[in-house]
């Protein structure tokens, strides 16, 4: 994620994409997948409470994206395209709220659009859940249905990433589902190994192809997960695994904290060469002040009741 935002703030931003297209879906791709692992046995139990709850979760995440953009238009950085402002963001609310990856007079019109179909998944993950506690096909004939409607969409170039990005959400849905259980993946950690490889090789020429991105994004999840269990093995409890664990832990913090980070030293190095010394400052800065940042949260919420009530209220 480190790299793929730092590159995109180099002069060559399109970088980002062209090695990584995979990345961005994945996001949504572990949301409903961390869903159905927590959520679909809680829903077969019949608990009470948890549409409201993952509903509730899905409001503040839009919340949360509604105040992000208003900063970054009020901020009106150069280096990322928030240069619209905060009527002409409201004014597109169609496109920001229902399309995505929109712009207005070659400016970005939104930051942190990941966080929209995120909270899309999160609000329709107790309906779906639910029916498919009801009956065992819904979730499989839903999926792939779905995914069939997302590879029309990007087969005749429509403008609706979200739905797309939220096609990636149901396939984690459905493999939670499936699985139960994330220490599954690490049975296929050398096939996702050998996919990860072959994915370098093919993804970059054909990344920008709906079906592409999908599939490279199943392939890193896997890969990372089964990287993950193999660390936690290998290392135990040694302070470099509970710092991956933590940053894991605050992922949405680490997110914002990493996309603030970049404004801030893009503003003395500019939009450096790639392969730039100033680019390795950018990466490097960014990485070293995230994970410190996510240190700090964790501290902050240890030592204060508050600081914890925040944190629940904003990000948890």
């Amino acid at each position: 994620m480190v790299v793929y935002h730092s590159l995109n703030y180099t002069s060559q931003h399109h970088l980002g994409f062209h090695y990584f297209s995979f990345l961005p879906p994945s996001f949504v791709l572990i949301t409903g997948f961390l869903l159905a692992i927590v959520y679909h046995p809680r829903f077969a139990r019949g608990e009470a409470g948890l549409t409201w709850r993952l509903v509730s979760r899905s409001l503040r995440l839009l919340a949360l994206f509604i105040a992000l953009n208003i900063i970054a238009q009020l901020v009106r950085s150069p280096a990322y395209g928030q240069r619209v402002g905060v009527t002409e963001f409201f004014r597109h609310w169609q496109e920001v709220f229902l399309q995505g990856g929109a712009r207005a007079g070659g400016a970005r019109l939104a930051a942190f659009e990941v966080l929209v179909p995120i909270a899309y998944t999160i609000a329709l993950a107790p309906l779906l859940l639910a029916l498919a506690a009801r009956w065992r096909a819904f979730l499989p004939a839903f999926c792939i249905g779905f995914v069939a409607l997302c590879g029309w969409i990007g087969y005749h170039d429509y403008p609706l990433v979200i739905v797309k990005f939220m096609g990636a959400g149901f396939v984690g849905l459905l493999a939670g589902w499936a699985m139960r259980s994330p220490d599954t993946l690490g049975r296929v950690f050398w096939p996702a190994t050998a996919g990860m490889a072959a994915f370098a090789v093919f993804g970059t020429g054909h990344g920008y192809t709906y079906s592409v991105q999908l599939a490279g994004s199943m392939i890193a999840v896997a890969f990372l997960c089964g990287l993950s269990i193999r660390l936690t093995r290998a290392w135990g409890a040694s302070p470099a695994v509970r710092h991956l664990v933590r940053v894991g832990q605050y992922s949405l913090v680490a997110y914002v904290a990493q996309i603030g980070l970049l404004q801030v030293l893009v503003r003395p190095l500019g939009r450096p060469d790639p392969d730039s010394w100033g680019a390795l400052a950018m990466f490097g800065g960014t990485l070293i002040g995230m994970s410190l940042l996510v240190e700090l949260a964790h501290w902050l919420r240890s030592r204060s009741a508050l600081a914890d009530h925040i944190y629940r209220v904003v990000f948890a």
